[in-house]
């Protein structure tokens, strides 16, 4: 029985694993699609790839030197929220690939580490980006004071009921009036 590679993708989109490993089992994967079915595996479920390490030579590397965990960096780089989707599960499978490096003299660690200090940076201008508002809404109050009077600040609210106290005092209300 020759190698079906339409029947492998299938059972990694439907998460059929014991299917998978039955399957891999009996056939074998040729050499020139270890890498792309590795790439397909991190792309659709990242869970398949512990079935798949023991069938696949996970050091496959392409033309440039790229490794699997090379491939999977380059794509966090333009989507930092695969970073624990799928950078992080791979380095917890494949830890030897870590320090491999391509063609290019770049490494996993280096990327990861980028990705890293980018990923803080984000963080970082999200911070700014919230005393900003709350300087925009200091700001606005103070307009609002300026144009309508202290009518619209912030104090005359907390005499306000909540909705609790209001149900409360109505159910009082209530009850006294129809009491004998």
């Amino acid at each position: 029985m020759a190698f079906d590679i339409k029947v492998l993708m299938r059972y990694i989109n439907k998460r059929k694993y014991r299917k998978m490993c039955r399957y891999l089992e009996v056939n074998t994967l040729p050499k020139n699609l270890h890498l792309s079915v590795l790439k397909y595996s991190v792309e659709k479920d990242i869970r398949s790839l512990r079935v798949l390490k023991n069938f696949v030579d996970c050091d496959s590397v392409e033309e440039n030197g790229d490794t699997l965990l090379h491939w999977t960096c380059k794509r966090c780089l333009n989507d930092y929220s695969l970073y624990k989707i799928e950078v992080l599960p791979l380095l917890k499978l494949f830890p030897n690939q870590f320090t491999v490096t391509n063609n290019f003299s770049v490494t996993p660690k280096e990327l990861i580490s980028y990705i890293e200090d980018r990923i803080e940076e984000s963080s970082n201008s999200k911070d700014v980006d919230i005393s900003f508002s709350d300087k925009l809404r200091s700001f606005e109050s103070d307009d609002i004071a300026e144009k309508y009077g202290t009518l619209y600040l912030e104090d005359d609210y907390q005499d306000i009921e909540s909705f609790d106290q209001w149900a409360s005092r109505m159910s009082r209300e209530y009850i006294a009036k129809f009491k004998p």
